[in-house]
């Protein structure tokens, strides 16, 4: 039999509740943005922008895939993880339930997505919290409009990591 691979095909012949869970699983990626499908013989990948970032199988009692992430997660539903390069973990996931498909999963499959649109790519500078935090007030209004010169970077400080943005003054 030589048909081209699509999701249909996929989920033909699969049980009902594993079907609900694929779908449901499509339901969180969908809620990240959109993004392209790339169908082979063994798994559904989810595409982004720059990259594939999360697939799925659809088995007899499990809907088994993978999460490209930027940090390692553990967790039951998680069943290997592995470094896939020197930014990016790849995660086996198994589910069997609709529970499991929760807000921590909606997470990491975000996580996932930014990953499928490149933010793994350009991290950002990391520094102290402290001076993150002094840097920021600096620039959101201690110091007057007229001090800033042209091109000088500004931040915006989220969750202790610095962001550069440039700015340009009238």
């Amino acid at each position: 039999m030589n048909q081209e691979w699509t999701v249909e095909r996929h989920l033909l012949g699969k049980p009902p509740e594993v079907v609900a869970l694929y779908h449901r699983f499509i339901e969180l990626a969908q809620a990240c943005g959109p993004f392209t499908y790339a169908v082979s013989k063994s798994a559904i990948t989810l595409k982004g922008t720059r990259r594939g970032f999360a697939g799925a199988s659809l088995g007899k009692q499990a809907l088994s895939g993978y999460l490209d992430l930027p940090r390692r997660v553990e967790d039951p539903r998680i069943t290997r993880s592995s470094p896939y390069t020197k930014r990016l973990w790849v995660h086996h996931f198994r589910i069997d339930s609709l529970s499991h498909l929760d807000q921590h999963f909606a997470g990491w499959l975000g996580a996932a997505y930014r990953v499928g649109g490149g933010a793994h790519l350009d991290p950002p500078v990391k520094t102290r919290p402290d001076l993150s935090a002094a840097l920021c007030r600096l620039h959101s209004g201690a110091a007057t409009r007229q001090s800033v010169s042209v091109n000088q970077p500004t931040c915006i400080e989220r969750s202790n990591w610095l962001w550069p943005r440039s700015t340009r003054t009238s």
